[in-house]
């Protein structure tokens, strides 16, 4: 019998929200889809990253600030891990430590 998963969750990072761990699609990409945008504010950066996160994910309604303040931190962690290509973590990617992600 074949047992095949019905999706594919390879693209499964887990972020540490109001002391939650939970589950999000597609994060690696939009953080690097907003880098791209070039945007400066923080503000700015968090609505995108909440937006473009709610595309595959659902985002309870009472948790998004937290959920923007998560996605930020990330977010710059990251940017700063790209840029020097290395970092620690205690949140995990597909089951296994993410070397990006930390759960402040």
């Amino acid at each position: 019998m074949d047992r095949r998963r019905c999706c594919d969750l390879s693209g499964l990072d887990f972020l540490e929200v109001e002391g939650r761990k939970v589950g999000l699609l597609g994060l690696r990409q939009t953080f690097a889809d907003v880098a791209e945008l070039g945007l400066s504010s923080d503000e700015e950066i968090a609505d995108q990253l909440l937006s473009l996160v709610e595309v595959y994910n659902w985002v309870p309604e009472e948790s998004r600030e937290a959920y923007r303040k998560a996605l930020l931190r990330e977010y710059r962690r990251w940017l700063a891990q790209s840029a020097i290509g290395r970092g620690s973590s205690q949140v995990q990617r597909g089951g296994h430590a993410s070397s990006w992600f930390s759960a402040d």
